[in-house]
C-alpha cells in the first residue's frame, strides 16, 4: 500500500514566504496561492491513497474468488479421475503433486512445485496445468492391473464378463440334495470349485483366457444296507481355455477354444478316471442396467484315455440375468448336461441373486442361486440345489497385459 502523504504544516509554509513590507499586498498574495496549492495537493494525495486501498481490496477478493474456484477444479478434477478409473497424479501420502488452489513455486529445475509461492498470487493456469501434464505416467493406468479403481458399475459388468481383461478367483460351492427312488434318507453331495480366471493378452487383439476347475468334494455314497458312507477327496480338474478378440468395452463378447479333463480324483467315486477333451464356445450379451445379461458356454469332451467308463458328455450353461441396478444381478447360470453314453439327462432350473460390492478395497461378487432339476439322473426321485458363489477381483500382472506377440 501507498503510504499517506505527510501533512505540511500551514505556518511553515508562511514562515517561508519572504517578507516584503509589513502591510505589503504582495505577499499576502503570494502567500494565499502557495496555502492554496498545498491544501489541492493534499487532497489529491487523499483522493490517491484512497483510490490504491480500493484497489487492493478488489484485489484480494479477486484472489480469494480465484482460489475458490481453484479448489472447485481440483475437486472436480479428482471426482472426474475416479469416475474414469484414474486417479491422475497420486503422491506417495495419497494426495495429489500439485495445488492449484495457488501459484506454485518450484523449489529446483526438474523438480515438482510444492510451495507456495506469494510473489505470484495469480499464477497463471497453464503454468499449474503444465507441471501437472509433466507429472502425468507415460501411459495411462490398466484398470486389470488397479481393479479397485474401477467405477461400482463398469467393475459389475466386467465380472460378468468371461472372457474379460480381470483375474478372477472364482469360488463355488454346489449342494445337490436327492430323494432316491429305493426312499431312505436323502443323499447329499457337496461339490467345491475353486476356478481362477486367467487372461493373457497374445496381440493387442486376441487374448487367451484359461480358467482351471479345482474341485473338492464330499459325496454320500449308497451302501447296500441302504446307509451311506461319505467319501471325501479331490475330483478331476477341467480346464477350459477361450481365445477371444471381443472388446471388453462393447456388449457383444465371444470366444473358442479347446476343454480338458484330467483324472486327479482321489477316490473312483470322485471323478471319472478318464481323459478328455473337446471344444469350448461362448457367446455372450453384456446388457446395461436395465437390460438382460443373456448368452451361453457349451463344452464338449470325448474320452482318449483312461480306465474309466467311456466320456462322451455335453455340458451348456445358459446365462440369464437381469442387471436390476448397477451391482446387483438376478438371474441363473445353472449347468445342463446330456449324457451321450447313457442316454441322460439334467435339466436344472432355478434363480437367484448376486451383487457386487467391496470389501475394504477388494471388490467382490457374492451371489446365490436355488434350483429345481426337471430330469433327474436315473435312480433319483427328485433334485434340489443350492449354487453360492464368492468372487473376489485382483491385480492382473503387468505381464499378462503385455501382448506375447507382435510387441
Amino acid at each position: 500500500m501507498r503510504a499517506p502523504t505527510a501533512a505540511i504544516p500551514i505556518a511553515a509554509v508562511l514562515a517561508a514566504v519572504p517578507a516584503t513590507g509589513a502591510s505589503g499586498s504582495g505577499g499576502d498574495t503570494v502567500a494565499e496561492a502557495i496555502v492554496t496549492q498545498v491544501l489541492e495537493q493534499r487532497a489529491r494525495e487523499r483522493e490517491r491513497d484512497a483510490r490504491t486501498q480500493t484497489l487492493e481490496r478488489d484485489a484480494e477478493r479477486s484472489r480469494e474468488m480465484a482460489l475458490t474456484r481453484a479448489r472447485e477444479i481440483e475437486r472436480l478434477i479428482q471426482e472426474v479421475s475416479l469416475e474414469a478409473g484414474v486417479r491422475r497424479f497420486p503422491d506417495a501420502a495419497g494426495g495429489l503433486d500439485f495445488d492449484l488452489a495457488a501459484g506454485l513455486a518450484p523449489s529446483s529445475e526438474g523438480e515438482k512445485a510444492t510451495s507456495v509461492d506469494e510473489s505470484r498470487p495469480f499464477a497463471p493456469w497453464h503454468d499449474v496445468l503444465l507441471g501437472a501434464l509433466q507429472d502425468e505416467p507415460d501411459e495411462p493406468v490398466d484398470l486389470a492391473e488397479h481393479p479397485e479403481l474401477m467405477s461400482d458399475a463398469e467393475l459389475a459388468r466386467q465380472i460378468s464378463n468371461p472372457v474379460g481383461e480381470l483375474w478372477l478367483l472364482f469360488n463355488q460351492h454346489d449342494i445337490t440334495i436327492r430323494d432316491l427312488e429305493d426312499g431312505g434318507d436323502n443323499q447329499i453331495l457337496h461339490n467345491f470349485k475353486f476356478q481362477p480366471v486367467i487372461p493373457l493378452a497374445l496381440t493387442d487383439e486376441w487374448r487367451l483366457i484359461s480358467r482351471p476347475v479345482l474341485q473338492f468334494n464330499a459325496f454320500d455314497i449308497p451302501q447296500a444296507d441302504g446307509s451311506f458312507d461319505t467319501d471325501v477327496g479331490f475330483g478331476d480338474i477341467v480346464l477350459f481355455q477361450l481365445f477371444s478378440n471381443s472388446d471388453p468395452s462393447e456388449k457383444w463378447m465371444t470366444g473358442f477354444g479347446p476343454t480338458w479333463i484330467f483324472p486327479t480324483a482321489t477316490q473312483d467315486t470322485l471323478g471319472g478316471d478318464n481323459w478328455a477333451v473337446g471344444p469350448a464356445a461362448l457367446v455372450l450379451y453384456l446388457g446395461d442396467p436395465g437390460e438382460f445379461i443373456a448368452g451361453g458356454l457349451v463344452q464338449h469332451w470325448w474320452d482318449f484315455a483312461g480306465a474309466g467308463d467311456q466320456l462322451n458328455l455335453t455340458d451348456f450353461q445358459p446365462i440369464v440375468r437381469y442387471r436390476m441396478t448397477e451391482t446387483l444381478n438376478i438371474g441363473a447360470a445353472p449347468n445342463w448336461r446330456y449324457d451321450w453314453a447313457n442316454e441322460d439327462w439334467s435339466i436344472p432350473i432355478g434363480g437367484g441373486f448376486d451383487i457386487t460390492t467391496r470389501i475394504g478395497d477388494l471388490p467382490v461378487r457374492i451371489g446365490i442361486e436355488v434350483y429345481y432339476n426337471l430330469d433327474p439322473p436315473k435312480g433319483v426321485e427328485e433334485e434340489y440345489g443350492i449354487r453360492l458363489f464368492f468372487v473376489p477381483v485382483i491385480p492382473a500382472p503387468a505381464w499378462a497385459n503385455d501382448p506375447l506377440f507382435g510387441r
